[in-house]
């Protein structure tokens, strides 16, 4: 016998979505669309958007970012680019 266990797919934006280094992308940071439960895209390109923020914050590796700029980057490139997305597709 197989046990399937699931978790429900996040519907909105998290609420921070940035702690102190961490940051979440895909469905963990509740990028999906609810009216059709996408997320693939997203996940996707959220992670991509993040990691190379945080590589160019990083300066070559001299410094680790800060959340704060890690939240003028990453979280709002990604708001500014999908924000609109998520507005109409709600």
């Amino acid at each position: 016998i197989i046990k399937v266990e699931a978790h429900p797919i996040p519907e909105h934006y998290r609420p921070r979505r940035v702690n102190g280094r961490m940051a979440l992308v895909g469905d963990a940071a509740g990028y999906v669309t609810k009216c059709s439960g996408e997320g693939i895209y997203f996940a996707a390109k959220s992670g991509r958007m993040a990691a190379e923020a945080i590589v160019k914050l990083m300066e070559g590796g001299k410094r680790l970012p800060t959340q704060e700029e890690i939240e003028r980057t990453y979280i709002a490139d990604y708001d500014k680019l999908y924000g609109p997305t998520y507005t109409v597709l709600d």
